[in-house]
């Protein structure tokens, strides 16, 4: 369903290299020809503070932090403003890494082998209130829509797991520690232990060997 199209004034950009950014940037700044406002952040931390403070029409994540911030980090910024619009340059891509990024809310999907006129088009077409996702990416959700109804019992409790429940569980199968987590979502390590428990108790578990092991049930790992 499409989107009324938003007036770019403002464009954040998330990634650990200056280089890629600076790249995007001048790419943005070529190709858009408006006074726009672009802004980057290295730290996916800082990055919500960043997004709060500039309000952008769009916010460009690039792929190269740990794969469990990334959903984290797009469910974050859709919590803070539900029609925020962000697209994802992806260096790999899964079916279920394309499920998950879906299910966040992501706007647009593209890789970093595209073109710039890709690029530029998915931009655009996000912009535009529209979803944008690159051959590959398409693909794979595609090939995740004509399995959706052969998800097994342990895919459908899924929906047993609260928001918060769901972020802890994805980064625990990551191997996320339960510090890295706590400090993430700026909670107590007392509080993921709770939400682990919780859990285990939801899926009927009794280890942790048991919780890796739903992971690869559904398709975490592939």
């Amino acid at each position: 369903m499409s989107r009324k199209p938003r007036s770019t004034n403002a464009i954040l950009l998330v990634g650990r290299q200056n280089l890629i950014l600076s790249g995007i940037e001048k790419i943005l700044h070529g190709d858009l020809k408006k006074n726009i406002r672009i802004d980057q952040d290295t730290d996916v931390n800082d990055a919500l503070t960043r997004y709060r403070e500039l309000s952008p029409d769009l916010t460009i994540i690039i792929d190269d932090y740990n794969d469990v911030y990334i959903p984290n980090l797009i469910q974050e910024i859709k919590y803070i403003r539900k029609k925020a619009a962000v697209l994802l340059v992806s260096g790999r891509l899964s079916e279920v890494k394309v499920r998950t990024l879906v299910e966040t809310g992501v706007d647009g999907i593209v890789s970093k082998t595209c073109t710039d006129e890709t690029f530029v088009t998915a931009v655009k077409t996000v912009l535009d209130g529209q979803s944008y996702f690159c051959h590959n990416s398409a693909n794979l959700l595609a090939k995740n829509v004509r399995h959706a109804e052969a998800l097994d019992d342990r895919a459908q409790e899924m929906n047993l797991l609260s928001r918060r429940e769901k972020e802890i569980f994805f980064s625990l199968l990551n191997g996320t520690t339960p510090e890295d987590i706590a400090s993430f979502y700026h909670i107590s390590v007392k509080t993921v232990s709770s939400h682990k428990s919780n859990i285990m108790k939801k899926f009927k578990l009794k280890s942790d060997f048991e919780l890796f092991k739903v992971g690869l049930e559904i398709g975490f790992y592939e």
